[in-house]
């Protein structure tokens, strides 16, 4: 038995996330109006099978991620299986020990056909026990006013009808094969396209009775045949002759061609020769020149790169030290300005004032005070003045000092380090003049030596010249020798004037299409000796042609009787499935009047099922469809339907059954025979109720395991007690 064991939703409906326990045997969902126990029914579907509209069951005002998990409990172990609505990727594994090893993990579509979702669903039949997934909305009963939907109901039937519908159907394929491979003709709808036997052994008796009206003509045919035959040799031997000689023509032509152009490359190949030649030449001359200007530097030839780094380095350091010293005689004559002769005057200035306070205190001694009052005022600027320029002087002198010394000190670094430089040869006493020209002929050496090498290098590349005058000798006497050989074939052949490269493209035209034409005349040879053949054949034996027509009259005739047998065989078997069709309807229909009839005893109304699985009521007055019944009589009629619909087809694994809005609208008595069906049926399977009315689960009391749905006002998560 299979049975729902846990169902955890997150983002879906109202939750945030749920989690409840589901117990073998009954159990009851208990919740208030939008608590979501239907969205609980319809994520557990969804869950299974997908759902194109899934976006419905997405949280409001949540914009991620959201899915379900169902844990199956089944006879092969526990399984959870897995799913995220937005994506449908769905994981299914086998829980042992407390551990998950993955089965199944794939993008599983609603409506997909891909080899995954195939897979998905044998595996989805395998733990629910049932041939196929699409009867599993037979498991839940809620708002749908149907058992099952039009294909899932006509798969239903097939299923119930069992292996003797599956073994007429086999012989009926059998019979309409051998059928349609003797003929093509379809009584009830479009012919097949193809000719069977029928068809053609009518065509051959045609072709047969056609051959024998015209043995009169078979004389006449005969020696046309013979003409053509003739006239096809005739002109096949005219094209082979034809094509013999533009062949020894275009072996001529090409011969003379070939000479011609190996002169021409011939004398392209000299002019390279001498072209190296002269280089090779122009090379040595080139390498003379550069060794006698490598001699004329003779005096630096000790003088490697190493040493012309030094000799820069060298010069540089003297650079440096004359530069230092330029700018410090520079510095030394400088001069100081104006300012010593300002502080002169301000000095001479107070001189005065001092004097002449001195003859003003003499002459006026009572005005003491005043005159010495007026001489300081008149002393403070101009000695405050002297002070700042006699303080400028003495910077101005300690700076113009330091930047002496550390002239000084860089010339003697420079000099130290120049000093330093050990290169030999005597270029260690040069002056800045003598070293520059001396690295000005290390480098133009350098330079030499280099270009030395490289000509050196081209001339080992280049073949000597005894070599290249071997090659034009050479060249020489092939050239002379293909010029006879042209001039000869001249003489031979006048045509040979005008040899081109369209002369010899026209000759191959012209011998490819009388290739072509020679084929096409074989193959009319061929054709003619064919049909000549043929008909000597016919006029040999004329008598064969009637037998043959008669044995393929009486092999029609069996063909015909035998089809005509298949056809027949096939309409009995069709009346023998449909009779046979009706049994199941019966069969479903008498197990729903016995689960109805504990629902509603009492009333004497029979169950009746039309092919689509859709129930009705008939009672005395004609039949009462669904939609006219009351709407807890229909919701009692689908569930007695749908108990009858899983007892046949799954006997031998109990399929579990939730139904949703459980025993709304029930009065008190069909209520509580409700309670007593249910409790009686969840001993063989799994039943789930969900109920918003309290005192079902009074009714049930602790036969039934109870969940209930509480919806907190702060975080909108439900939680489950049991």
């Amino acid at each position: 038995m299979t049975i729902f064991a846990a169902l955890t939703v997150q983002q879906v409906g109202p939750f945030a996330e749920k989690h409840i326990r589901l117990a073998p045997g009954l159990n009851l969902i208990l919740g208030a109006n939008e608590s979501g126990k239907s969205t609980l029914a319809r994520a557990v579907m969804t869950t299974l099978l997908g759902d194109v509209d899934a976006d419905r069951l997405h949280r409001l005002g949540h914009h991620g991620e959201y899915g379900g998990a169902i844990r199956l409990e089944t006879p092969t172990g526990a399984w959870v299986i897995d799913r995220e609505y937005d994506s449908n990727q769905v994981r299914v594994s086998l829980v042992a020990n407390d551990h998950a090893q993955e089965k199944f993990h794939a993008k599983v579509s609603p409506r997909g056909r891909s080899a995954d979702v195939i897979a998905y669903r044998k595996l989805l039949s395998e733990l629910f026990g049932v041939p196929d997934v699409e009867l599993l909305p037979a498991i839940f009963a809620g708002e749908r006013r149907l058992v099952l939907e039009g294909d899932a109901a006509a798969r239903a039937r097939q299923i119930l009808n069992g292996q003797i519908l599956h073994d007429h159907q086999a012989v009926r394929e059998d019979l309409l094969d051998r059928y349609f491979s003797l003929t093509n003709i379809n009584p009830d709808g479009r012919n097949r396209p193809k000719p069977r036997k029928i068809q053609l052994s009518r065509q051959t008796i045609d072709q047969l009775r056609e051959r024998l009206s015209h043995a009169e003509q078979a004389y006449a045919l005969l020696k046309q045949a013979e003409d053509q035959y003739n006239t096809a040799e005739s002109r096949l031997t005219a094209i082979q002759d034809e094509a013999e000689l533009q062949e020894q023509e275009l072996q001529r032509l090409t011969e003379y061609f070939e000479a011609e152009q190996d002169i021409q490359e011939a004398a392209e190949k000299r002019k390279i020769l001498q072209d190296d030649k002269d280089r090779v030449i122009k090379l040595k001359l080139k390498k003379e020149q550069v060794e006698t200007e490598t001699k004329r530097h003779a005096e630096v030839e000790a003088i490697d790169r190493p040493k012309l780094q030094l000799l820069r380095r060298r010069l540089s350091m003297l650079a440096i030290a004359d530069q230092r010293e330029k700018k410090a005689t520079e510095l030394k004559n400088t001069p100081v300005g104006n300012r010593r002769i300002l502080l002169v005057g301000n000095v001479l200035f107070c001189l005065f004032l001092l004097i002449g306070s001195s003859i003003a205190v003499s002459l006026r001694p009572e005005l003491y005070l005043t005159i010495l009052l007026v001489a300081v005022v008149l002393l403070l600027p101009p000695l405050g003045w002297a002070l700042r320029l006699w303080l400028q002087l003495r910077t101005i002198k300690q700076i113009k000092q330091a930047r002496l010394e550390d002239l000084e000190t860089d010339r003697e670094q420079a000099l130290a380090e120049a000093d330093a430089l050990t290169i030999g040869g005597g270029f260690d006493r040069l002056d800045r003049d003598e070293l520059q020209q001396v690295i000005d002929d290390a480098e133009q050496l350098l330079e030499l030596r280099e270009e030395c090498e490289r000509v050196k290098s081209q001339i080992e590349v280049l073949p000597t010249i005894d070599d290249l005058n071997d090659a034009l000798m050479k060249i020489d006497r092939e050239t002379a020798l293909l010029g006879e050989k042209t001039k000869t074939m001249k003489q031979e052949q006048s045509q040979l004037t005008n040899v081109s490269s369209d002369r010899i493209t026209s000759v191959l035209s012209r011998i490819e299409a009388l290739d072509e034409a020679r084929q096409k005349a074989k193959t009319e040879r061929d054709n003619a000796l064919t049909q000549l053949a043929r008909r000597r054949a016919e006029m040999e034996n004329p008598q064969s042609l009637q037998d043959h027509l008669l044995d393929c009259e009486a092999e029609l005739a069996e063909y015909e009787i035998e089809a005509a047998a298949a056809y027949k065989a096939v309409q009995a078997l069709d009346e023998a499935i449909d009779r046979y069709m009706g049994e199941d309807l019966v069969r479903l229909a008498d197990e729903a009047q016995r689960h109805f009839n504990r629902l509603t005893p009492g009333l004497s109304r029979r169950v009746t099922l039309d092919a689509d699985l859709l129930p009705a009521l008939t009672a005395e007055s004609g039949q009462l469809p669904l939609d006219l019944l009351s709407a807890a009589t229909g919701d009692q009629l689908l569930l007695a339907c749908r108990l009858a619909l899983l007892d046949h087809l799954s006997p031998e694994n109990p399929l579990p059954l939730w139904i949703d809005d459980a025993a709304v609208a029930y009065d008190a008595s069909r209520r509580q025979r409700f309670v007593e069906l249910v409790v009686e049926a969840a001993q063989d399977r799994q039943i789930i109720l969900s109920s918003a009315d309290r005192h079902l689960s009074e009714l049930l009391g602790d036969r039934a395991n109870i969940v209930q749905l509480d919806l907190t006002a702060d975080d909108g998560v439900i939680t489950d007690e049991a």
